[in-house]
């Protein structure tokens, strides 16, 4: 059975064994480890467990998609949540972080993930020649961060947008830029725990020239020692 408090899912698991127990615990905290303490406490036993599900609850729940994992189609979903019509850019994309912050911490994780690949995807020379007036010009100053942000807002615009410059270099937005789309993880892992000291890391870099092939160049070489 789920129950909805401080936008946090808890599962009731129940240890069926010859002596029953059951307990309360969120689901993020349902990892292998905890699962590999039970094996050892109950190793000696035909011990199982059950989790209840109240399909009710979940479906009341806003997003509607608490169990599914976050995946490609659910980050657009949540994109298109940006609310243009707001002044300030925290206001724009207060809708995303909300409705991350319902989910579990790897969906926020995850979501950072995919962003930061759709980023480097757009990491590269031809992308950049495209910016209007920051364009990268040979022998001239290039903003690497502003790069960086102009390349966040084509993903704000959403997947067909991004598509089209993705194929099509020419298609980049001319002097735009939304850096606030970096910090939506963030936000949310906040709203979710009250706490500041987020650190994830996503396994591509977005920072401008981390997509060497893209510039033409070529990667380095690690020495493993």
């Amino acid at each position: 059975m789920y129950f909805y408090t401080n936008n946090s899912i808890f599962a009731i698991v129940k240890i069926i064994s010859d002596m029953q127990a059951s307990f309360k615990l969120k689901l993020e905290e349902l990892t292998p480890d905890f699962l590999e303490q039970l094996k050892v406490l109950f190793s000696d036993s035909d011990t199982g467990i059950s989790i209840e599900v109240n399909p009710a609850i979940v479906a009341d729940n806003a997003s509607a998609t608490a169990l599914q994992v976050m995946n490609e189609d659910l980050f657009w979903q949540l994109i298109e949540k940006l609310d243009w019509q707001q002044d300030s850019t925290d206001e724009v994309i207060a809708p995303v972080v909300a409705a991350l912050a319902k989910r579990s911490l790897a969906d926020i994780y995850q979501f950072e993930e995919i962003l930061a690949n759709k980023l480097y995807q757009l990491d590269g020379l031809e992308y950049a020649q495209e910016l209007g007036e920051h364009a990268y010009r040979e022998g001239t100053y290039f903003s690497v961060d502003y790069f960086l942000y102009a390349r966040c807002y084509v993903v704000a615009c959403g997947f067909a947008v991004f598509q089209e410059v993705l194929t099509n270099s020419s298609q980049m937005p001319k002097d735009s830029d939304f850096e606030a789309l970096l910090y939506v993880a963030e936000k949310a892992y906040q709203l979710k725990t009250g706490k500041s000291d987020y650190s994830y890391l996503p396994q591509k870099s977005y920072e401008t020239y981390s997509n060497y092939t893209a510039w033409g160049k070529e990667e380095p070489t690690t020495l493993i020692l």
